[in-house]
């Protein structure tokens, strides 16, 4: 779930000329539903997950274990994680006695 390229067009216009943190974030997301998020707190996971994947500057701030093989490789942790997340509540049942994120250790 990468993005192709940074999103300049999801910062809100009022950020420019401050240093918003989160604003800055905001352009390692998918282009459609983060604009109007305001902060970390109102993201959701595949929000997180992607600012994680997609700033090659937060990679460097994780364990090698949650990066191996490296992304974009749908077998990274973090691919991973996203993909079982983003599957509905009756995919996800199929994993009764072990979900995938379990073995999730970064």
């Amino acid at each position: 779930m990468r993005a192709a390229q940074i999103q300049w067009a999801v910062l809100a216009e009022h950020s420019c000329g401050k240093l918003d943190y989160w604003e800055i974030g905001k352009c390692f997301l998918p282009p459609d539903g983060y604009s109007s998020v305001l902060c970390v707190q109102e993201s959701d996971f595949n929000g997180v997950i992607s600012i994680m994947l997609n700033c090659l500057h937060f990679q460097t701030c994780l364990s090698s274990a949650c990066l191996s093989p490296p992304p974009p490789d749908n077998q990274c942790p973090l691919e991973k994680a996203i993909q079982y997340q983003s599957k509905g509540p009756s995919d996800r049942s199929r994993y009764t006695s072990h979900s995938p994120l379990e073995d999730f250790k970064c």
